[in-house]
């Protein structure tokens, strides 16, 4: 139980440590004052749910690439991770319509090809 504990706290304090270092850029930037306007525009509470789910998702996905790293190996995880964002573009494509070019076809081509040949590299 230990082991998982301290994976979780490790995602935790990576999360912590770039949420510290976003906030210090923020402010640095001007950003800050911009983002509590809008918060103050569209209401605290509404944001706050909106940032809590989002956090919780991303924590969960980590975990879960994490926990698939520790079980099947890094290539098995990045594959997996790669192939998710590729069904991503795809269902982005089908939900909100727009035009499918000659380069994207390039792109759909050489992903495939790099996935197929890199799990027949380690098969």
């Amino acid at each position: 139980h230990r082991r998982r504990h301290h994976l979780q706290e490790m995602i935790f304090m990576s999360y912590a440590g770039g949420s510290l270092v976003l906030l210090l850029i923020c402010m640095a930037t001007g950003e800050m004052s911009e983002g509590l306007a809008f918060i103050d525009q569209h209401g605290a509470s509404r944001i706050n749910i909106v940032i809590f789910i989002y956090a919780a998702c991303g924590f969960c996905g980590v975990s879960c690439v994490a926990a698939l790293t520790k079980r099947f190996g890094a290539l098995t995880a990045a594959l997996t991770t790669t192939a998710r964002k590729a069904i991503t573009i795809l269902l982005s494509f089908l939900i909100f319509p727009k035009p499918f070019v000659f380069g994207h076809a390039c792109g759909a081509v050489l992903f495939i090809s790099g996935l197929l040949a890199r799990s027949r590299q380690r098969g």
